[in-house]
């Protein structure tokens, strides 16, 4: 079906070998099939947690979702978009729905499982993906969006997600019978996330981080102690452990591995904050045989716990959780937005650099571009 006015589809596309080098590609859109939608992206946040997600592009499937020529990828980012064509009776021209978007100012969704709250995407490369990924929320139905935090939700629901079920996974597990949880990137969103929701048990949140973010960390209030990685070796470890590692740094976790008289109960491998892929394990490696690691997968531990509390009993405690950290994050985020595509260029290479200040979160609109 022909669009009364053809539109200009701008993505944003980075090399899949080398992360480090991106571009734009422009290309027109004047007409979708009658089962699709077109959705105009208003806007999205990008975080080290979307780095994460091109990192593992290929081991985790994320470049499967928007797939382009083989050698580009595009990031999966989360954001809010606004349906401009529709001739689908239960979705509506101007409805707009927050979920899993390419870095890009449109896409063509072919909408299914339609509920007034909103719809999973079913298009057919997406159908073997994780269906966490694939759901569209319409905001005016989604009791955990308030247009008031619209910014801090794309920046920190997604996030939240996640910590959530880390902090759930810990604490249904009592804490694997350790009396101190050690986080690697303390700074990082979901660190932050995961702490703020650890906190409340006493249990001992040690956060490393680098020189330069160190009283950043600590202004957070959450953790017991803010350490830089410099410092580690000084680090009194006297207690069982568990490590939640989100920078993915090998160095690093070689160094707490050897580190004498550390004992760990249970490694959470997260994210590559510090790295250009996932540490392996084996029977032989460090991290299995002193850290006892494991790869943490978020759909994972939702598919487990969704079963054992049941949606409902699931879903408050998430919902309840989401409300009062969402109030926290005004507190000290500072929110900063990028329009043109040379500001999200640049803000793309500082993000991969890992030179994002703590306290702020990046949020690109898409009018300008």
């Amino acid at each position: 079906m022909h669009l009364e006015k053809s539109v200009e589809k701008k993505d944003f596309f980075v090399e899949k070998d080398d992360l480090s080098n991106s571009r734009w590609h422009s290309k027109k859109i004047d007409s979708i099939d009658s089962h699709q939608i077109l959705i105009k992206i208003d806007s999205f946040s990008f975080t080290s947690n979307n780095i994460t997600y091109a990192i593992l592009g290929e081991s985790m499937k994320y470049w499967q979702f928007f797939p382009v020529a083989s050698q580009l990828g595009q990031i999966p980012v989360w954001g809010i978009g606004t349906v401009v064509e529709s001739h689908i009776d239960d979705i509506r021209v101007n409805d707009q729905f927050y979920g899993f978007y390419p870095m890009s100012n449109y896409l063509i969704l072919e909408p299914g499982k339609i509920k007034q709250t909103g719809f999973t995407d079913i298009t057919e490369h997406r159908n073997r993906l994780p269906v966490i990924y694939n759901n569209y929320t319409n905001i005016r139905f989604d009791q955990t969006f308030d247009q008031e935090y619209s910014d801090i939700h794309m920046l920190m629901q997604p996030l939240f997600a996640t910590s959530f079920l880390i902090a759930d996974m810990l604490v249904s597990n009592n804490f694997y019978g350790s009396q101190s949880v050690i986080f690697s990137s303390a700074s990082s969103k979901t660190a932050i996330a995961a702490a703020y929701l650890l906190k409340e048990y006493g249990v001992e949140l040690i956060g490393l981080t680098s020189n330069a973010n160190a009283e950043s960390v600590k202004s957070l209030n959450l953790y017991s102690k803010v350490v830089p990685y410099s410092e580690i070796s000084d680090l009194a470890l006297d207690k069982l452990n568990v490590f939640i590692d989100f920078a993915g740094n090998i160095h690093l976790n070689e160094t707490l591995a050897k580190k004498e008289g550390i004992q760990f109960t249970k490694t959470l491998l997260i994210g590559n904050s510090h790295s250009t892929s996932m540490p392996e394990i084996n029977n032989e490696s460090l991290l299995q045989k002193v850290l006892k690691a494991e790869y943490f997968f978020a759909p994972l531990q939702y598919r487990r716990r969704m079963k054992e509390l049941g949606a409902r009993e699931f879903s408050v405690k998430f919902n309840n959780d989401w409300v009062n950290f969402r109030v926290y994050c005004r507190s000290w985020m500072n929110i900063k937005k990028f329009k043109s595509m040379s500001e999200v260029e640049q803000m793309y290479l500082q993000t991969r650099e890992g030179k994002n200040n703590p306290l702020e979160g990046n949020i690109v609109t898409t009018s300008d571009l």
